[in-house]
């Protein structure tokens, strides 16, 4: 299992995590991993995208530091900006 004692601090450093294979090519570090739970620090470049997925058993949350992005639910497309 790995370490999360740095957890305690209340600060991440999220550098120092291993980054995560994901078929989007996205830069994916996972800071908490739990059984139906998932917080991860994700960078996307420019122009990239999400392949469409769909969750059954949790909710995704994003939260935008910089640029904008299109998510889509249901049948409408979300404009999503910092």
């Amino acid at each position: 299992m790995r370490d999360t004692s740095f957890l305690r601090t209340g600060i991440i450093h999220t550098r120092i995590l291993d980054p995560v294979d994901n078929v989007c090519g996205q830069e994916l570090r996972e800071i908490i991993q739990m059984s139906g739970v998932s917080v991860a620090h994700v960078i996307m470049q420019p122009q990239a995208a999400s392949l469409f997925h769909k969750h059954h058993t949790m909710w995704e949350i994003y939260y935008i530091l910089s640029g904008e992005g299109v998510f889509s639910q249901d049948d409408k497309l979300i404009l999503a900006a910092k």
